[in-house]
């Protein structure tokens, strides 16, 4: 009773960042808006006054109070600067894998990138999940060595370079700590389905490790503000955030498996268009893809996927040309919008909508096992009513 008291209230008040709502939309770069929770600016105010108050003064003594307080404002609008470019990196792999971002939202832990989908397979999760780390060590990497220079000089633009190289290094290795859904718990969780060939256990390990991870930070802060450290309030917060969003991500995933829903694998087709890689365009088009009425063929060798062909792909192709042309030159290569067989049937009609050719591949690995249409999830859909009423 009491630990599902605790998920109820730290979903309650942690979570609120994932939502639409309390969120102010400062700007959009390159399709993705950026937003910050109304939480962010009483983090900006605390990182200031810490700052302000208590880091620079004990490091740089003499400074006027302007001094001290334009040094911090800087300094802690430069990490936040620093913490979008952490998720940004997120972002950015996960466009270039095919999958859709919500939005970047800043708030009073740091930042969210809000994907629209899991991860296809646990090489897409382990590049998604590692990138955002590396970029804060890089950024670590890099103000230290714009500090080198000025290593002597004691001035507010070493102060705030001292901060930014310290403050990325740990933010780097604090988010490499195996807690889901931090970025070394997205890690560990693509480690399991390497491991096990299975994403629903992965994702249950890591939600528990989440969850555990998420009560010792909070055991850790309440010790730590026993002993008069108000800085372990911060880890209280931290903990329940961890706590909340793990043991959310439990939750869908045994509602989902509770209400049953449909999968890829009962609506595909199981025998895809595809066309070899050194086919011609004008054999591809007219042999293949106008005969069949699908909206898209798949390219393959063998039966890895390597790419896919549609009307539009063609067309940029003078037809003069598209018997010279072979088609590994007007395909779209991978990565590719794809789904997985034992995928929920719901979510893949969501990312059908999302596309132009309204054609998916369904994967194994790297594997083409079958193709999703929307008239194939209609199909099936409707099939399934139908023996519904039936019975």
């Amino acid at each position: 009773m009491f630990f599902t008291r605790l998920r109820e209230t730290a979903q309650r008040f942690m979570l609120a960042p994932m939502g639409g709502g309390s969120t102010l939309n400062i700007a959009n770069v390159s399709g993705i808006p950026v937003g910050l929770h109304y939480s962010w600016f009483l983090l900006l105010a605390l990182v200031t006054w810490s700052l302000a108050t208590q880091f620079y003064p004990a490091l740089y003594r003499g400074w006027s109070g302007p001094q001290y307080w334009a040094t911090a404002l800087a300094a802690a609008l430069l990490l936040f600067a620093s913490v979008l470019a952490h998720e940004f990196a997120h972002s950015i792999v996960a466009r270039r894998r095919g999958i859709e971002v919500q939005g970047i939202t800043l708030f009073l832990l740091g930042g969210i990138s809000q994907l629209k989908a899991e991860p296809r397979t646990a090489w897409e999760e382990l590049s998604i999940a590692s990138v955002g780390p590396a970029t804060s060590l890089v950024l670590a990497g890099l103000f230290w060595l714009a500090l080198q220079p000025l290593s002597i000089s004691y001035s507010p633009l070493q102060g705030i370079l001292v901060y930014l190289s310290v403050v990325n290094l740990l933010l780097g290795l604090f988010n490499l700590i195996p807690a889901y859904p931090m970025d070394g718990g997205r890690i560990f969780r693509s480690i399991v389905w390497a491991i096990s060939g299975s994403f629903r256990l992965a994702t249950t390990i890591a939600g528990w490790g989440g969850q555990l991870f998420g009560l010792a930070f909070v055991a850790w802060g309440m010790f730590r503000v026993l002993q008069g450290n108000a800085g372990g309030l911060l880890l209280v917060l931290v903990g329940l955030f961890l706590f909340a969003a793990a043991a959310a991500s439990s939750r869908r995933r045994e509602a989902a498996e509770a209400e049953d829903p449909p999968l890829v694998s009962s609506a595909m087709c199981a025998e895809p268009l595809v066309a070899p890689p050194d086919m011609p365009v004008g054999d591809a088009v007219h042999r293949r893809l106008l005969p069949s009425g699908r909206r898209a063929l798949f390219v393959c060798e063998g039966s890895r996927l390597v790419g896919e062909l549609n009307g539009a792909d063609a067309a940029s192709v003078p037809t003069a040309l598209w018997q010279a042309v072979p088609v590994r030159n007007a395909m779209r290569p991978l990565p590719l919008p794809s789904v997985r067989p034992d995928d929920n049937l719901w979510d893949a009609v969501d990312l059908l909508a999302t596309l132009q050719d309204g054609e998916l591949a369904v994967v194994d690995g790297e594997r083409l096992v079958g193709s999703l249409s929307t008239s194939d999830a209609l199909r099936s859909i409707r099939s399934d009513r139908s023996a519904t009423g039936a019975r």
